[in-house]
């Protein structure tokens, strides 16, 4: 073991022992956030201790503006009440998991003798915080999928209810009670604001943001300037925004229905590789065998 490899071996002892210290003397400060911690998320809470230990000890100001797009994704997945505490459970798993990696790596380089190791613990630590920020955008798209799905017929009962005579407001109110999807807990979302105090165009305004989706946040934009305008071309623009989205909705399944096949064609070829060399393997070794 050489100078290098002995002084990365003994940052790696120092860096377990600081996390073993830093674990312990958080043991009993964070039941309360430990509690909470959705399971389906996060396989081990415990170590998140150490996360939380440590961004108090760093003084970690959840409040920075580059935070703020995450915390925003967070608001739209999990609520804006617990946005924060989802996102601080985030940055705690991250700067553990890279912490660990780190760690190991240096006491492997170590203990092997050979300094790559080190490289390899960081490469670890990259794509564990990689992985977490790919997954929170990958449930960010599946619910604005989910979210375009559902929306077509929601407009087509709005256009049908405000021809029939009723004013925007108690059509919205009616159709947001009669679903159970995404798009109808939403909905009631601006049902509450309203009945909260918020004036019309904030409540579509806050229901376009929360949904993300371009063509949401479209109908939200238009809804309001109808609003203003004193609905007069309300009907109209809700006969057009209904043909326009049923459109959509068809581009979304014919997109469904190609990536499915796309899907397929990977087992199809795992298994057309796989007769390949049992057909080529007893050949190629009488081919050898000859020569």
């Amino acid at each position: 073991m050489d100078i290098m490899t002995k002084v990365m071996f003994i940052a790696g002892i120092v860096m377990a022992v600081a996390w073993v210290i830093l674990y312990v003397v958080n043991m009993s400060r964070y039941d309360r956030e430990l509690s909470a911690v959705p399971r389906e998320d996060y396989m081990m809470v415990s170590p998140l201790i150490f996360g939380f230990g440590f961004m108090r000890l760093i003084r970690f100001d959840i409040k920075k503006l580059k935070y703020r797009g995450t915390i925003e994704k967070l608001a739209n997945l999990k609520g804006k009440t617990y946005a924060e505490y989802y996102f601080y459970v985030m940055k705690a798993s991250e700067m553990n998991w890279v912490w660990l990696s780190v760690t190991a790596g240096l006491m492997m380089a170590g203990l092997a003798n050979t300094g790559e190791l080190i490289v390899l613990g960081v490469m670890i630590g990259a794509l564990g915080v990689l992985y977490r920020r790919v997954s929170l955008n990958d449930q960010m798209a599946e619910r604005e999928t989910q979210l375009l799905a559902e929306f077509p017929a929601v407009v087509s009962k709005m256009t049908l209810l405000v021809g029939a005579g009723l004013t925007m407001r108690d059509a919205w109110r009616q159709i947001a009670s009669s679903g159970q999807g995404l798009i109808y807990q939403e909905m009631r979302l601006v049902v509450a604001d309203k009945d909260n105090g918020r004036t019309d165009e904030e409540a579509y305004g806050d229901f376009g943001k929360r949904c993300g989706q371009k063509d949401i946040r479209k109908f939200a934009i238009s809804t309001i300037q109808n609003i203003q305008k004193g609905n007069a071309q309300q009907i109209e623009f809700l006969k057009d925004m209904s043909d326009e989205m049923w459109e959509v909705k068809k581009k979304l399944v014919k997109k469904k229905v190609e990536d499915t096949k796309s899907l397929l064609l990977i087992p199809t070829f795992m298994v057309f590789i796989g007769i390949l060399i049992m057909v080529m393997g007893p050949m190629l070794a009488s081919m050898s065998a000859g020569f």
